[in-house]
């Protein structure tokens, strides 16, 4: 392969579904209620925030079992991005998913165990 990299495409890295509101206005009443762990809500055909973790989280235990010890570049969308940051330093129900907040074009790095 010489300099070039292999590039992996995987349909479990993309975007969280917002169902009805898919390519329509941010209502950020909805975004806290989206976000909030304990509620889980699965209103208007959205992905629910605990199936997008767990989502997450199945990607991220696939490239741990397959690329152990590697270096690996994942390019997704900031509420996938959000689910494997908190799968990856921890959560629990009480968890503010709002407090972090992935930017465009910003690589974020982890050292996975």
């Amino acid at each position: 392969m010489g300099n070039k990299v292999q590039i992996i495409y995987d349909s479990s890295v993309v975007e969280r579904c917002f169902g009805d509101y898919e390519g329509k206005p941010i209502n950020f009443d909805l975004i806290k209620q989206q976000w909030n762990y304990q509620l889980n809500a699965r209103s208007h055909n959205i992905e629910s925030l605990q199936d997008c973790l767990s989502r997450a989280k199945q990607f991220l235990d696939k490239i741990r079992k397959e690329y152990p010890d590697k270096t690996i570049l994942i390019i997704s969308h900031g509420s996938f991005i959000k689910a494997s940051h908190f799968n990856l330093i921890g959560y629990d129900e009480n968890t503010d998913f709002l407090s972090f907040n992935p930017k465009n074009s910003v690589i974020y790095e982890y050292e996975m165990a």
